[in-house]
C-alpha cells in the first residue's frame, strides 16, 4: 500500500478521479497482504469517502507464483483476520454481499439459485491470457508455466473452436468440485463450486509440510469465504431480498 503522503498515491488517486469524472466505471482492485491487511478498514473508509465507492474487490494473495512455487508465506494473509474484514465490511459497513469480492460471485449465485461445479472461466473456456511474447496461456495465474501453454498466436489453428474444445477436455477436470476430495464432500460445493481452482490443482504437487501449509490456507481463505457468504446470503435472504434491495438485477 502506498503512503497517502507520496507523490505515487497522490498521482494515482489524481487519475481515479479523472477517470470517475469522465464516466469510467473504476473498479480498484487491492489484493490482501499481512502487510495491509491490518489497515484495510481505514482503507475501506478512504474508498468511500473519497471517490464514493460502492463496490469493492479485495481478493487475498496467492500462495503460488506462476511457475507453482510458493511466495514467501510471511505475507500471506491470516485467514481467520481475512474474513473477520470481509464479515466486518458486509454486517458492520453494510456493503452489499454482491458488491464485495470475493463475497459477491457466492451471493450471486445463492440468489440465481444455480448449480456451480467450476467457477473457472479457465476450465469452460471463457479466459484466455496473452503475454507480450504472443504466447496463449488459460489463466493468468499459470503465465510462464510452460506445461499449461495452449500456443502461440501465430498458429492459424489458436483460439479456434477445436483450440477451446482441447482447452475445456484438458481442464475441466482438474478444476470441477469432483475433482477435490475436500470439495466433494462439503455441503456448499453447488454454491461455491470449488473457487479459484489454481490452489487445488497446484497443492496436486506437494508433499509433506508444504503441501500441509498450502491446504490449510486454502482452505481458511476460499472455503472460508464460502461459509461466510453463505452465513450472510442466509440472513439477507430473509430480511432483505423481499423489500428488493438484493434482486439480480444491477447486482
Amino acid at each position: 500500500m502506498c503512503i497517502r503522503d507520496s507523490p505515487t498515491f497522490r498521482r494515482i488517486t489524481e487519475n481515479i478521479r479523472r477517470l470517475r469524472n469522465a464516466g469510467v466505471i473504476c473498479d480498484i482492485r487491492t489484493t490482501v497482504t499481512s502487510l495491509n491487511l491490518p489497515y484495510l478498514r481505514d482503507f475501506a473508509d478512504f474508498l468511500g469517502s473519497e471517490f464514493g465507492m460502492e463496490r469493492f474487490n479485495f481478493p487475498p494473495l496467492s500462495m503460488f507464483r506462476s511457475d507453482g512455487s510458493l511466495v514467501d508465506v510471511s505475507i500471506l494473509p491470516d485467514p481467520k483476520e481475512y474474513i473477520e474484514f470481509l464479515r466486518y465490511m458486509v454486517l458492520e459497513k453494510g456493503v452489499l454481499p454482491t458488491k464485495i469480492h470475493p463475497i459477491d460471485s457466492h451471493a450471486k449465485t445463492y440468489l440465481s439459485g444455480n448449480r456451480v461445479r467450476t467457477p473457472c472461466g479457465m476450465a469452460r473456456g471463457h479466459v484466455i491470457e496473452i503475454d507480450p511474447e504472443g504466447y496463449i496461456w488459460p489463466c493468468s495465474y499459470l503465465m510462464g508455466d510452460r506445461e499449461y501453454c495452449m500456443g502461440h498466436i501465430e498458429d492459424m489453428n489458436a483460439l479456434s473452436l477445436d483450440w477451446f474444445r482441447e482447452l475445456n477436455a484438458r481442464l475441466y477436470p482438474l478444476s470441477c468440485t469432483e475433482s477435490f476430495e475436500h470439495c466433494r464432500r462439503c455441503d456448499l460445493k453447488s454454491m461455491c463450486g470449488g473457487g479459484c481452482a489454481i490452489p487445488w490443482m497446484r497443492i496436486r504437487t506437494l508433499k509433506g509440510e508444504e503441501r500441509e501449509l498450502a491446504e490449510r490456507y486454502s482452505m481458511g481463505i476460499y472455503c472460508g469465504v464460502a461459509e461466510l457468504a453463505f452465513e450472510i446470503m442466509s440472513v439477507y435472504f430473509t430480511e432483505e431480498v423481499y423489500r428488493g434491495r438484493m434482486g439480480l438485477v444491477g447486482a
